[in-house]
């Protein structure tokens, strides 16, 4: 009997591992992108620390409570791990930089997509000004 409780404890603690982990991908949590951690000083013992600690290694005050990020659409105080606003949803995670793409034209008579360096239309001959 006693070892039947012991499986049955092992079974239960390994699938609410499980169920936890779908429940972070599923909340998006594990794609979530997290900002890069800020370098900064404790405003009661001076102590240097980052915003990725959880706690101040000279006073033991937690770092998510000292430190908020203003959300620059609502004013909303969010956490310093936060990636977007609890309340409107402004990413705070800067976009990558999109690829480059040279002007196109569209033929206004026969709506050719033509390149930025053609004069002309090669489908129908139109004259790109």
């Amino acid at each position: 009997m006693r070892g039947e409780d012991f499986f049955r404890q092992r079974i239960n603690a390994y699938a609410m591992g499980i169920l936890s982990m779908l429940k972070e991908a599923l909340s998006g949590g594990l794609t979530r992108e997290k900002r890069a951690p800020i370098e900064a000083k404790c405003p009661k013992c001076k102590e240097k620390l980052t915003t990725d600690m959880v706690r101040c290694p000279g006073c033991g005050t937690h770092v998510s409570s000292m430190f908020r990020i203003e959300c620059p659409n609502c004013k909303e105080k969010n956490d310093v791990s936060a990636a977007a606003c609890a309340k409107c949803g402004m990413s705070f995670v800067p976009k990558k930089e999109e690829e480059y793409r040279p002007p196109s034209y569209i033929c206004p008579l026969c709506g050719y997509k033509a390149n930025y360096y053609m004069l002309q239309c090669p489908s129908c001959g139109v004259k790109f000004i």
